[in-house]
């Protein structure tokens, strides 16, 4: 048996203790997945591990992928991927563990990935699921284009993975809104100008606070996601980010952190095997650094109250009521 993807190549050694895998592939696995299968000796180093020939091949193509997700009686929902990994290299993330590097999908193959939906019966909405897929804005303002064409116009696009809003201005904004954007998630990380250097996020909340305003006076719906739990972050600093973030018209996404072998702060990968697996994900709302699990959902709890008190005042001043994500 052979298994990869994002956390077994953060640790793959431990895969191979703790499940009944052959082989662990460090890397994408998609991208050379029939050379590995046919043969995997020559990948292997001996204890298992095979590392993916993509993770050192800035090169290697990336094919794209669309996938239809659900169906209502007017529209059909799809989700795609157009690259992999991200150019950046924020301390908190663990995305360059498994993706070394950015790779878009060519334009030739973006154009046959939509093709298929010429000729829809019904309207066709798209949510892109790529980490930063706006960092290259002609390439993104391109493939929607490629978009508009086969669908006649008649689509919608979301971009709900918690985008880099460093990005985006009033100019991309209202391409986007034209281009009939339903959703926009981007990232704050924190209020806490000593914790985004830390992460290496180079901006300021009031950077943050444009693009928000921006947004909204364009009618786009944003969902700001605020990281609660980054190293060398107390709770009132959190709190304080929270209530940064109640002043704009945004709904508030919490994620909570969760380290992963290897990651900023994380090299012993030992501390790993002494404690469950589901503490790596942010539902765990485990206290990998300053802020206890009460405070965890605290802030969790708080800014679902919060989104409430925003949704309700919307409803009852006849505004367009603002959804959950």
């Amino acid at each position: 048996m052979l298994a990869g993807g994002a956390g077994i190549s953060a640790y793959p050694e431990y895969y191979l203790r703790h499940s009944p895998v052959d082989y662990a592939v460090r890397g994408e696995v998609d991208a050379s997945l029939v050379q590995i299968l046919n043969a995997p000796a020559s990948f292997n180093n001996g204890i298992g591990v095979i590392s993916d020939p993509a993770m050192s091949d800035p090169g290697a193509t990336f094919r794209p992928v669309l996938s239809l997700v659900r169906e209502s009686p007017e529209t059909r929902y799809y989700s795609a991927m157009l690259s992999r990994g991200c150019p950046k290299s924020c301390s908190f993330c663990s995305v360059r563990l498994g993706f070394p590097f950015h790779r878009k999908a060519l334009l030739s193959d973006i154009d046959a990935l939509f093709k298929p939906l010429e000729g829809s019966p019904k309207r066709v909405h798209v949510n892109f699921e790529d980490d930063n897929l706006a960092l290259d804005f002609d390439y993104l303002e391109r493939t929607i284009d490629i978009l508009d064409f086969y669908t006649g116009g008649n689509f919608g696009i979301s971009m709900e993975n918690g985008l880099d809003f460093t990005a985006l201005d009033r100019e991309k904004l209202s391409f986007l809104k034209s281009r009939n954007i339903t959703q926009l998630n981007i990232s704050f990380v924190s209020s806490n100008t000593s914790v985004l250097a830390e992460n290496k996020r180079r901006y300021s909340p009031e950077d943050f606070s444009m693009v928000a305003r921006a947004a909204s006076s364009l009618s786009i719906p944003v969902t700001a996601y605020l990281i609660a739990g980054l190293p060398d972050e107390k709770f009132q600093s959190i709190d304080k980010g929270l209530e940064f973030l109640a002043g704009l018209p945004v709904l508030i996404g919490i994620s909570p952190f969760y380290a992963v072998p290897h990651s900023s702060g994380f090299a012993d990968e030992s501390m790993f095997d002494r404690i469950s697996p589901n503490f790596c994900k942010g539902t765990s709302f485990y206290p990998w650094n300053e802020c206890t699990t009460d405070e965890l959902i605290r802030v969790f709890i708080k800014a679902r109250a919060l989104n409430v008190e925003r949704r309700v005042a919307s409803e009852r001043h006849g505004q367009v009521s603002l959804e959950f994500t």
